[in-house]
């Protein structure tokens, strides 16, 4: 008899009890910690200061960026 070799389920994905659930960003967190409204985002001194700090590094929505006029710092302009 010949044994039978890989894995018979692989082509069934991952098992929802084997997923982890998302991590929110830093900059999701951060958002969530200021109290902040999508709309308040350009406004905020604490915001600001934190993405220029880590707009390199960190996720940090374009449009935001744009708002915040860094892109002349790397972003092409639309």
């Amino acid at each position: 008899m010949r044994k039978n070799r890989g894995n018979p389920g692989w082509t069934q994905g991952l098992q929802a009890e084997n997923c982890f659930p998302p991590v929110p960003s830093e900059f999701e967190q951060l958002v969530k910690r200021l109290k902040l409204d999508p709309d308040q985002y350009a406004t905020s001194p604490q915001l600001r200061e934190w993405v220029e700090k880590n707009w390199r590094q960190k996720f940090v929505p374009e449009k935001l960026l744009r708002a915040l006029r860094l892109s002349e710092w790397g972003l092409p302009e639309q």
